[in-house]
């Protein structure tokens, strides 16, 4: 067990952020070729084509500015249109992004209330997304989604107030507190809270494609009492509710781990890591918010220091670490473990993986080969 993992690396707390007003200013979004996370990108330029450097979008494990540079006074295709924006940045529809490095732009909209949202992105903000921008103040008849050029009377780009894995602030948290502000003051009569939760990944659609033996942890949990709860079939209010009311929060660590910025100060959140490498999101995260207490647990059964962390695979286990745990907060613990069957599974994504890795090689040297 580690209760210091929030402390590993520690990161640089900022107070000063820049905004830039710019007058007849040119948001932009350019797709992008490969099949990343992050299929766009963008950025704000102002009228002679010169690109607005705090705009580019930095995140997804990319410490660099993601636009292109400056474009041509002369660039085709570009739409006018009346109205002053506040530039969000990219939106693409992955939770844990979302929270970390998409929406770290939000802030002092007091000073825009008559400005309307714009945002680049291949689909339309909805859902537990909206939510959360409603939460912040932002309803959806203010948002705009740019997926061209588009020219703005003017175009305000706030400096990010927190980056993955280099920076946060008090205006970053800020964010947070305000979404939970506005969703506990709506209040939720029909739900009854929970003392102690786990949040599977079980019901996740893509967890199957990278990842096995969670199933025989989330029985020990359910057997000792943490009640089963599933994130992508709840709303964000429903969300906030559970999270802020419960003292003991269990979870796969990635994106469930980083809802703990809904956490009240009673919370003790158990992240159970999938990876064996340190997660410096989640690291950011808790030393922004140190009164939430955690404790992270190693259950990766293959011990690989080399893994992607949003494609895996991984094999997840009870190891000797989680049985320490166990035996400390007195768990029932006798619940048998696939091995065998896990580990078949998990050599199978391991052999897909490689496959996938093998088709992108083979089609980017046909593509070269073509330009030749």
């Amino acid at each position: 067990m580690n209760r210091d993992y929030g402390t590993l690396v520690q990161f640089e707390e900022r107070t000063d952020f820049n905004t830039i007003c710019v007058d007849q200013g040119i948001i932009c979004m350019f797709p992008e070729n490969d099949h990343s996370i992050f299929p766009v990108r963008g950025g704000v330029y102002s009228e002679d084509g010169k690109l607005v450097g705090i705009s580019g979008h930095i995140g997804g494990m990319e410490l660099a500015p993601r636009s292109v540079g400056d474009i041509s006074p002369a660039f085709d295709g570009i739409v006018k249109r009346n109205g002053k924006v506040l530039y969000m940045g990219v939106f693409v529809p992955h939770w844990g992004h979302f929270l970390v490095d998409m929406i770290y732009r939000l802030y002092h909209l007091e000073r825009f209330r008559d400005y309307q949202i714009a945002y680049v992105g291949t689909e339309a903000i909805t859902g537990n997304y909206l939510d959360f921008l409603i939460g912040c103040g932002i309803g959806k008849e203010r948002l705009i989604r740019i997926t061209g050029q588009v020219q703005f009377e003017q175009v305000v780009v706030n400096e990010p107030c927190a980056v993955p894995q280099l920076y946060y602030s008090r205006i970053y948290r800020g964010i947070f507190d305000s979404v939970k502000k506005y969703y506990s003051a709506i209040g939720q009569k029909t739900l009854r809270s929970f003392e102690k939760i786990y949040f599977s990944r079980q019901h996740f659609r893509g967890g199957g494609r990278k990842e096995t033996g969670e199933k025989e942890i989330e029985t020990i949990f359910r057997r000792n009492r943490y009640h089963i709860l599933h994130p992508e079939e709840l709303s964000l209010q429903e969300q906030i509710f559970f999270i802020s009311h419960a003292s003991m929060i269990a979870c796969v660590s990635g994106t469930i781990a980083h809802n703990l910025v809904f956490s009240n100060t009673n919370c003790t959140w158990i992240i159970l890591e999938k990876a064996s490498i340190v997660n410096l999101t989640q690291v950011m995260l808790e030393q922004m918010m140190p009164e939430i207490e955690t404790i992270h647990i190693n259950i990766d059964k293959t011990k690989k220091k080399k893994v992607e962390y949003g494609t895996g695979p991984f094999w997840m286990g009870i190891t000797e670490d989680l049985k320490e745990f166990f035996t400390l907060y007195q768990f029932e613990q006798n619940v048998s473990e696939h091995y065998v069957k896990n580990y078949l599974i998990y050599m199978k994504l391991c052999f897909v993986r490689w496959s996938k890795n093998c088709l992108k090689k083979l089609w980017k040297n046909i593509k070269k080969f073509r330009c030749r």
